[in-house]
């Protein structure tokens, strides 16, 4: 199970709840990632969020990594995934360094926290990355084939578990 927050997630006093038990129960097949990036709608999270989160997480019982540059190195971000699944008997918390609005011209501000960057800016970003400029919605080619050969791998999984249930385990529970 994965879930991605942020800063007003871990803020909740409901998350310190949920987080204790999760550590409690070692929830294992549990990963966190939490987009570190020190901006709340109100400005710098320094005003309002400045315990430790690692320390608290760890109290809880969780395993803690870290993912410096998770604006651009998804080599680090998949090297923190991997090392996560290889921790038994806890849950997983990844602190993901982000930088808010990466990329336009308010990046790293409350400017771009709950507020549209305009049509403008968002051509701006896109032509930033490599991608067209005027595009409202692009996804290369090398995505979709991905999910073509996941769709095909689900398919091929629910086949069998179907087959599985209509055929031995029906014939031998057949009132169930």
């Amino acid at each position: 199970v994965y879930v991605f927050c942020g800063d007003g997630c871990l803020m909740e006093g409901v998350t310190s709840e949920a987080a204790s038990l999760e550590g409690h129960l070692a929830l294992d097949n549990l990963t966190v990632i939490y987009d570190d990036n020190k901006i709340s709608i109100d400005g710098n999270t320094n005003i309002t969020f400045t315990e430790d989160v690692a320390k608290r997480f760890e109290a809880y019982g969780w395993d803690i990594h870290w993912v410096k540059n998770a604006d651009s190195d998804l080599a680090e971000i998949k090297q923190a995934i991997e090392a996560s699944k290889t921790v038994k008997n806890k849950p997983h918390l990844i602190l993901a360094r982000t930088t808010i609005g990466f990329g336009s011209k308010n990046q790293g501000s409350d400017k771009v926290h709950g507020a549209p960057l305009g049509e403008e800016e968002v051509g701006n970003v896109k032509a930033k990355f490599g991608f067209a400029k005027d595009s409202k919605f692009q996804v290369p080619a090398n995505v979709y084939e991905l999910y073509k050969q996941v769709a095909t791998k689900g398919q091929t999984l629910e086949d069998e578990w179907n087959k599985a249930i209509h055929g031995a385990y029906t014939k031998q529970y057949p009132e169930l």
